[in-house]
């Protein structure tokens, strides 16, 4: 009964596979497309369209943010990962070892950077995992999974950090930031230079 918020979906295999484990899943991608066409295959407890940078935006909102291979957004990702400190328990991402590999290259390093700026836990492990193609063929694949565990004072962290961020968008001018802006810079070697200027 844990409450996921899935977030890049794409088809929603991922997101339906967890909902029949028995937890309560909502949808989420950036693309009207794929919500217009999960939402013919598949319930879900709600859907929302947006940027994955943008949810959750509550704290304790929900158990775990999940994502399977969010890999066009990777320079977006490391927003993502702070987000689901905002979450009860954290933040999973995870993708196929073998084929996403290249393009996946960073996620090592932005876990173990949002990790080390907030002070959290987490893990990285591979694990086999069965697969059924859309021909209908059978593997068993190995994936790489990040786990990111959050904590009060992670949550509390995060919140005050996203909303600097979102004043300095803004350009808002704000007082006693100086260990938000601390923990923006060690984020920032992770950002896509055109995020960094608008921020600046």
């Amino acid at each position: 009964k844990e409450k996921i918020l899935s977030i890049a979906s794409n088809h929603g295999n991922w997101a339906k596979a967890i909902q029949d484990s028995g937890c309560i899943v909502d949808y989420n991608d950036y693309s009207r497309f794929f919500i217009d066409y999960v939402k013919k295959r598949m319930k879900f407890n709600k859907f929302i369209q947006g940027s994955f940078t943008d949810i959750p935006s509550q704290i304790m909102k929900y158990d775990w943010s999940f994502s399977y291979e969010p890999v066009e957004g990777r320079k977006s990702l490391p927003l993502a990962m702070v987000r689901s400190l905002l979450n009860k328990k954290g933040g999973i991402v995870m993708y196929y070892n073998r084929l996403q590999s290249g393009k996946a290259k960073n996620f090592p390093k932005m876990v173990k950077i949002v990790a080390e700026t907030y002070q959290i836990d987490y893990e990285a492990k591979s694990e086999d995992i069965s697969a059924v193609y859309f021909d209908g063929k059978k593997a068993k694949n190995k994936f790489k999974i990040f786990i990111l565990k959050t904590n009060a004072l992670a949550r509390k962290k995060a919140k005050k950090d996203l909303y600097v961020l979102e004043c300095l968008a803004k350009k808002k001018t704000l007082k006693n930031v100086d260990e938000s802006l601390a923990r923006l810079n060690k984020l920032s070697v992770l950002f896509r230079e055109a995020f960094l200027k608008n921020v600046n």
